[in-house]
């Protein structure tokens, strides 16, 4: 799976999701005998499941979302047989790290396909929040 970044791909198989790890994924799956559909969250494939012989395992992605953190376990699995599709992302860029919050937000969504809304300017410096006892 070696290629361009951001590029939307059927179901992977076992083989395919080895090449997947290290990858930042979102992923379409189904649940419910396909009935209902979601969008997983951005995350990065950081371990695969492989079924032994004659147990009821299923093949999974491992999946964690910490960007810039070092990786010690994970968030959540995705069932190979319950993904319709996926997209490979490409994750930002330590560059991308100094441009405004609103600002990767926007260009994070717009990635995936988001709404272009126009990000309104700021006219004050942000600060942090005052909490005051009462």
């Amino acid at each position: 799976m070696n290629g361009p970044t951001d590029v939307t791909m059927l179901r992977p198989t076992l083989a395919q999701a080895f090449e997947l790890l290290g990858k930042w994924l979102i992923c379409r799956v189904s649940w419910g005998d396909g009935v209902e559909e979601c969008d997983s969250a951005l995350a990065q494939v950081v371990g695969v499941v492989v079924p032994a012989p004659g147990t009821r395992v299923e093949p999974q992605l491992l999946m964690s979302s910490g960007q810039g953190v070092e990786v010690c376990g994970y968030e959540f699995e995705l069932y190979l047989d319950s993904i319709k599709y996926f997209r490979i992302i490409e994750p930002l860029a330590a560059a991308d790290l100094e441009k405004p919050r609103a600002t990767l937000i926007h260009d994070r969504f717009a990635v995936v396909g988001g709404v272009d809304l126009a990000i309104p300017e700021r006219k004050d410096k942000a600060r942090a929040a005052a909490f005051e006892d009462s």
